[in-house]
């Protein structure tokens, strides 16, 4: 980890930045944007999730990759490099990492260390989202977002108010990191939901952001690029689906409305 590769950077993170020239440029290389996209899988031995990951944590990563690559030519580079790994893969070149004085230059976990990170779904799923949280200090340095222990998917707001799956069961995240693993800079973004409909509103969200919808940070605190969001289920008129307490494991599984609400 590179610990004076920011020291220069006095201000706050913006997600804004996302899309501005001079902030694309200074967290690229050789005229490309590096991304790694890491979804998760619920294999970890630290994973608490009573399922495995669900296939709509990826459902809008094909136009978020697509956007970083135009952003990426529109500040005059190359465009993004872009690689999908899952959180098990990711984790194991940070372990041996960390295991070995040093690794061969062939060895991919070089790559996938120091590049940009889109990182997909809460700590009970992805073992990468609870490593991000906990080795940037993110609830104690933001105080906004998913509170410890992370794995139970509470979200807290700037003035203190609790999301939680009974009373915000839509509600994610949309976060942005410096990326902790990185020789140099480098961020990581995290999008995640108390359930699959948060992170897929979070999504949503990074999608306005990288589109020019949307601007600036948290509502109640505009230090801190937290965003708190929701949506709600898409209904289905046409097609008929089954009951939740058919599926194994039990989940819900749909697609959200393009409704957004923004609470901070």
């Amino acid at each position: 980890m590179c610990h004076t590769c920011w020291q220069t950077d006095t201000p706050p993170l913006r997600l804004d930045g996302l899309t501005e020239k001079d902030f694309v440029v200074s967290i690229s290389d050789n005229r490309v944007s590096p991304w790694t996209v890491v979804l998760p899988t619920g294999r970890a031995a630290d994973a608490t999730s009573g399922h495995l990951a669900l296939v709509s944590d990826a459902l809008h990563v094909a136009e978020v990759v697509l956007a970083f690559d135009q952003i990426s030519r529109s500040a005059g580079l190359y465009g993004a490099k872009v690689r999908t790994v899952f959180d098990i893969d990711y984790a194991d070149a940070l372990f041996r990492s960390r295991a070995q004085a040093s690794l061969p230059d062939s060895d991919d976990a070089h790559e996938l260390l120091n590049s940009n990170l889109l990182i997909m779904a809460t700590a009970d799923l992805n073992i990468i989202t609870k490593l991000l949280l906990h080795e940037t200090n993110s609830i104690d340095i933001y105080g906004v977002g998913f509170r410890k222990p992370y794995e139970d998917c509470i979200i807290v707001g700037a003035a203190g108010h609790t999301y939680a799956v009974m009373s915000y069961p839509n509600s994610g995240v949309l976060a942005l990191y410096r990326q902790p693993w990185a020789e140099g800079k480098r961020v990581a973004v995290f999008c995640g939901g108390v359930l699959a409909t948060g992170t897929l509103a979070a999504t949503k969200v990074l999608m306005g952001y990288l589109t020019g919808m949307y601007h600036g940070n948290n509502s109640k605190n505009p230090n801190v690029p937290v965003r708190i969001v929701s949506s709600s289920m898409r209904d289905y008129h046409y097609v008929s689906l089954w009951p939740t307490a058919r599926c194994t494991p039990q989940h819900e599984l749909r697609n959200i409305t393009d409704e957004i609400l923004i609470h901070e």
